[in-house]
């Protein structure tokens, strides 16, 4: 199961005088993702380091992490672990550690950089991110006013109105057989169904779907 963010979110982290400013945005690709972190550094100039993790695809296709001249394995890893313990995919996650005089060691570090960035991703809400599939079904007007009691337990992204009612329909990929199957238990062979088309999307507290990819 996987989840992602739609905003971009903070926390920060002081260790001995050293200060810890952890940001998370959603990235789509790894050139979002590079671009985030370039801004960054541009904005934080006097940080001494910019850590950074990000996770990208559906799959987690794509997974970096950088100590950005840290010790090995003390900034990038940390991070990265806060992404991969969330379920966190599509996302950026960047620390700028802004030093404060006193060298915190490995075990200082690691629990720094690991602070602010588990504040960050909490500091924003997790969507799930599931598969979803969309159809359309075109039936009579007489039938959709009988159906009008059913229709209202599914998601209707939008009715059209001609000759005939097309809805377009949305619900998960894994009830989408059984919605079908019902509607055609009800409709008695009097409707016509488009092909399924299944994407990613959001899934809301309320059960609602939203696609993930809305351009």
């Amino acid at each position: 199961m996987s989840y992602t963010i739609r905003e971009e979110g903070l926390g920060e982290y002081t260790e001995k005088k050293s200060v810890f400013t952890g940001r998370i945005c959603p990235c789509s690709s790894e050139a979002e993702a590079r671009q985030y972190i370039e801004g960054i550094r541009k904005q934080e100039r006097t940080a001494r380091h910019h850590v950074f993790a990000y996770v990208i695809g559906e799959k987690n296709q794509i997974v970096r992490y950088s100590d950005d001249g840290e010790p090995q394995g003390t900034g990038g890893l940390p991070v990265l672990n806060v992404l991969t313990q969330h379920g966190l995919t599509d996302v950026c996650l960047v620390v700028s550690r802004f030093f404060g005089g006193i060298l915190l060691g490995a075990p200082g570090l690691t629990r720094a950089y690991g602070k602010a960035a588990a504040d960050a991703a909490a500091s924003v809400t997790h969507w799930q991110v599931i598969q979803g599939a969309a159809f359309m079904v075109t039936l009579p007007y007489d039938l959709h006013a009988r159906l009008k009691s059913f229709l209202s337990e599914l998601q209707v992204t939008q009715t059209d109105f001609s000759q005939s009612v097309t809805l377009h329909l949305l619900t998960t990929e894994e009830e989408v057989d059984g919605v079908m199957a019902e509607l055609t238990n009800q409709i008695q062979g009097q409707a016509i169904f488009s092909e399924v088309t299944a994407g990613r999307y959001f899934l809301s507290k309320d059960g609602m779907l939203e696609p993930v990819d809305q351009d």
